[in-house]
């Protein structure tokens, strides 16, 4: 005997509502939720991508302020180094009554390269000779370097007769027949200038004895663009590539007068 069909009563009828009502509920709460996560995901990947930058931003500031801090230190290091050299050849002159002759190119070593004594065999594109003027070595060569490993450059005077460099030249040709000639000549701009006068740019000197200068950071030689001629370039603002000193051939006169080498 069939059993006949349960009647739906109001309380079933509300059971089922709610029932449905809820899994709606919790399906839009849901949907909701993930909404919300995927834009906290996006938006944590645009903080993070804005945070990077800013990160990579400063990064970029500070090793740039790095680098320019290392190379003024550099430049101070070697213009002090130029200005321990250029004590050094005054008190070579005052001890020996002449200049040094610039050592040779590389890798000779740094002693004076003469083919006779004071008979200078690099003139004008020698090299430092830190062994002849009891200064320490830079390098394993023998030669005394700059701040960033370079060979320090030394270019001395010659009027054909290596007045400056030979024992008893100075004393022998007399101090106002030296000082009526043009020597080494020191411009302050690179403009015009040619093998043996500035042209156009202004002369600082045209009677520097003894120059000494630091190829720079680069190890370009831009102070006289590596030429044998007697004319260099002193760039005088701080950050010039290319340090340089040059002896004054009244103060070397002054010196060896002092030390009693002249008259």
């Amino acid at each position: 005997m069939r059993s006949s069909p349960r009647p739906c009563t109001n309380h079933t009828l509300r059971s089922t509502r709610t029932t449905r009502t809820s899994m709606i509920t919790r399906s839009r709460m849901a949907a909701h939720h993930a909404t919300s996560n995927a834009r906290c995901a996006g938006f944590s990947l645009l903080e993070m991508a804005i945070v990077l930058v800013v990160i990579g931003l400063l990064c970029a500031g500070t090793l740039s302020a790095l680098s320019t801090q290392r190379d003024g230190s550099q430049q101070r290091e070697t213009a002090q180094r130029l200005a321990d050299i250029h004590d050094a050849l005054l008190g070579f002159a005052a001890a020996n009554g002449r200049l040094p002759c610039p050592a040779a190119p590389p890798p000779a070593g740094g002693t004076e390269a003469a083919s006779a004594p004071g008979v200078c065999s690099y003139p004008a594109s020698g090299y430092l000779p830190a062994n002849t003027l009891g200064l320490a070595p830079g390098n394993a060569q023998g030669y005394a370097v700059d701040a960033w490993g370079n060979a320090i450059r030394y270019a001395v005077f010659n009027d054909g007769n290596n007045t400056l460099t030979t024992p008893n030249g100075i004393k022998n040709k007399g101090m106002p027949a030296i000082a009526a000639q043009t020597m080494l000549t020191i411009c302050a701009s690179a403009s015009g200038i040619t093998a043996t006068s500035c042209g156009a740019a202004p002369a600082i000197t045209t009677r520097a004895a003894a120059v000494v200068y630091s190829t720079g950071k680069n190890g370009t030689d831009e102070a006289r663009g590596g030429s044998d001629d007697a004319v260099f370039v002193a760039q005088m603002q701080q950050d010039a590539d290319d340090p340089i000193t040059w002896l004054s051939l009244n103060l070397l006169f002054n010196r060896m007068i002092a030390a009693g080498q002249l008259p």
